[in-house]
């Protein structure tokens, strides 16, 4: 096998840079479609004639050093490999055969990806995304959110246009803004996210970026490179201790007008008694309940789960038990449950002060609630887990009802625990 001499060489005209490649009498030149300065408005070296200097951005767009010259790098691999397939025919390509190789092929994958808006793309990840993962409606729900916060940001965004400046920019823009229609601020103007918010958001868009990796859409580092710093602070674990529980169980709500929110009390002192989210609560069928246990599928982690039902959640199961519905629970929306949980909390005077702090940006925000105006369906989970773990029950058994599989994830709630114990053994000081 002959190896067949050539030499590549670039060249920047106007601010594109150029490709020239020669081999045996022959020369083939393309633009490659990248912006290159050759130096800064300082006169610093941007571009070295083969590669842009490490940390160096390029063009209108401020595209790193690191994403064009892996470009560039793969495209000279593209050209070796070319050439090695003639070189094992033992042919010498001429210059069509050469532009059948490369020019048709990377102008082909330029105009498409050129043409991929971040919308386009952003919809394909979630289809294929939520039909491969199964994801829940809440799920796709808040995918969608991310999605329309991008439009607003940036209607007409390209896929080859995001790098880390473009991220950047998106971050900032949350501090100052929301989705149209979102909370305003008292001069009308709309209001930045607090930063734990726009941190969830950053983990969400990261996702799409690395199924975009993936997709060999865009380059890792683009990923690598995305970690916005924001100061944020842990919000304080809402649950009701068995006492406050205790009141939820035993509330007479038969005089009450609406029925909803007697309903809303058993769902969720089932997810108190059981550990069930939301999800899985509302989407209980009889079918999967027997005289023991319940027995699901968590449709977050599709986790299997066997969960043995104590007096409580028994009883609950028992009072729907004779209706029509394949349902064991009556079906609520989680924002109808919210706001009956909140109406409950305030008449049963669950208001031990909480205090409440985020930061919007680099500022400090910080408030002092009454529990019940922080209750929602979360609680509920969160209420069984913490007093399990204050009963003496072991971590171990607790994540066997909770499907969690990571240690760590329980820490929180076993701290939350401690903390309990040590409140009620000062109770022995006080009589």
């Amino acid at each position: 096998m002959n190896i067949v001499k050539r030499r590549l060489s670039y060249s920047i005209v106007n601010g594109r840079l150029r490709l020239k490649l020669r081999w045996n009498g022959q020369v083939l030149t393309m633009g490659l479609g990248i912006n290159i300065d050759k130096e800064s408005e300082s006169g610093k070296i941007k571009w070295d004639g083969r590669r842009c200097v490490n940390g160096t951005r390029h063009g209108k767009e401020k595209v790193a050093s690191s994403i064009i010259n892996r470009q560039l790098m793969e495209i000279e691999n593209k050209i070796d490999m070319a050439f090695y397939k003639f070189e094992v025919m033992g042919y010498i390509p001429v210059l069509e055969d050469m532009k059948r190789e490369l020019i048709a092929d990377y102008e082909e994958k330029q105009a498409k990806k050129a043409a991929d808006t971040v919308e386009s793309l952003f919809n394909r990840f979630i289809g294929e995304e939520s039909d491969e993962k199964g994801w829940s409606f809440n799920t796709v729900k808040s995918v969608m959110i991310i999605l329309k916060l991008v439009k607003q940001f940036d209607p007409k965004a390209k896929i080859n246009q995001i790098d880390r400046d473009w991220l950047s920019r998106f971050v900032n823009y949350q501090k100052h803004h929301r989705l149209a229609g979102q909370a305003n601020d008292a001069s009308g103007k709309s209001k930045g996210y607090a930063n734990n918010v726009i941190a969830k958001n950053c983990r969400i868009f990261k996702w799409f970026l690395k199924w975009a990796v993936n997709k060999k859409i865009v380059d890792r580092a683009l990923v690598d490179d995305f970690r916005p710093t924001l100061k944020t602070i842990k919000k304080p674990v809402i649950f009701l201790t068995w006492e406050e529980l205790m009141k939820f169980w035993n509330i007479d709500l038969s005089a009450m007008q609406d029925i909803r929110l007697d309903e809303a009390r058993d769902i969720f002192c089932f997810q108190c008694f059981t550990s069930l989210r939301y999800s899985d609560a509302h989407n209980l069928r009889k079918v999967q309940v027997t005289d023991e246990a319940i027995t699901i599928t968590a449709q977050k982690t599709a986790t299997p789960l066997e969960i043995e039902l104590n007096k409580y959640s028994r009883a609950i199961l028992e009072k729907y038990a004779g209706t029509q519905s394949e349902y064991a629970l009556p079906r609520m929306t989680v924002s109808n449950l919210n706001q009956f949980l909140k109406k409950l909390g305030k008449r049963l005077e669950i208001d031990t002060p909480v205090s409440v702090s985020q930061f919007y940006g680099s500022a400090r925000q910080d408030e002092v609630r009454p529990k019940y105006e922080l209750l929602s369906s979360h609680a509920g989970r969160r209420t069984f887990i913490c007093n399990a773990l204050a009963m003496g029950i072991s971590p171990s058994v607790v994540m066997k009802w909770t499907g969690h599989s990571e240690y760590s994830a329980m820490k929180p709630y076993i701290d939350i625990a401690d903390d309990i114990k040590k409140k009620s053994m000062k109770l022995f000081d006080e009589q």
